[in-house]
């Protein structure tokens, strides 16, 4: 979908929430960011231009995350091949997922433990975790998760955004949730 006119500026460190309701733009406007997308205008860094394409070092999380059929450690290591075991216990328990962490081998997908669509969602913010990106951009993170499980995984984006910037899409803002800056997408007419 095309996405209006944007002038938004990302700070080192916080939360950038993209806020609107569905259609408006929300998951383009962060493809666009990430370069995982053409668009018209500039993409500024420090001062310089960027060039169309994927800027590397930047993170983008799809709303609609993926399980592969593999091990849980293997779905975990998409994102960086050179994590140690403990790590990946850690970050599972920072992205509420603790009754995984007993077995890095499970076997995940249609033949293995399946995942609910809120571990899936939370096994999606683990990998972004892991890229140690220095730009998060992640898209409807909180969609289908119960409240309890919102505010968790919002508790754990701030944590993120102490040390980094953080773009958050969303059309759900927990209660929990530290925002440093807003923009509002509207629908066109």
């Amino acid at each position: 979908m095309p996405v209006p006119n944007v002038n938004l500026r990302i700070p080192d460190k916080g939360i950038v929430l993209i806020k609107g309701s569905s259609g408006t733009g929300k998951s383009s406007l962060l493809k666009g960011i990430c370069g995982l997308l053409p668009y018209e205008g500039s993409r500024r860094l420090n001062g310089k231009d960027l060039a169309q394409g994927h800027v590397q070092n930047w993170h983008y999380s799809d709303q609609t995350p993926v399980c592969l059929s593999a091990t849980l450690r293997d779905n975990l290591c998409i994102a960086n091949q050179k994590v140690s075991e403990q790590e990946l216990k850690e970050v599972l328990l920072m992205a509420d997922l603790p009754q995984l962490q007993t077995d890095l081998q499970q076997w995940l997908g249609p033949v293995g433990r399946r995942l609910s669509g809120g571990e899936l969602k939370r096994l999606n913010l683990a990998r972004a975790i892991l890229t140690n990106a220095e730009l998060l951009l992640l898209d409807e993170p909180f969609e289908g998760l119960a409240v309890t499980q919102q505010n968790k995984m919002a508790l754990t984006i701030n944590h993120l955004a102490a040390g980094r910037p953080v773009v958050v899409a969303t059309h759900i803002i927990p209660k929990d949730l530290d925002v440093t800056a807003v923009l509002e997408l509207e629908e066109e007419l």
